[in-house]
């Protein structure tokens, strides 16, 4: 029951990670000029988060990005963990 319980935390942490960093992509290219708008293929989200941080300095939207992706990263490592123990029935 447990590794059930950690595959769906994971996975809608990985949601919420992709949808707000699509959202975060979308304002930041609203605010741009043409010539400097991101590509949709970059991976460089840095550059887009601190753009972010500059066009919208009271927003929340990269400290969700940040936790979720900790969250991720943090359930994964429970996984591993908790299936190389033994502790996942």
């Amino acid at each position: 029951m447990l590794i059930y319980w950690l595959i769906s935390v994971a996975a809608m942490a990985l949601a919420v990670n992709a949808i707000v960093g699509t959202v975060i992509k979308l304002e930041v290219n609203d605010r741009l000029p043409s010539k400097q708008k991101l590509s949709w293929w970059g991976r460089g989200y840095g550059e887009v988060e601190r753009k972010h941080r500059e066009l919208y300095p009271d927003s929340y939207l990269p400290l969700v990005a940040q936790w979720s992706f900790w969250l991720t990263l943090a359930m994964f490592a429970t996984f591993v963990v908790a299936s190389a123990t033994g502790q996942l029935r």
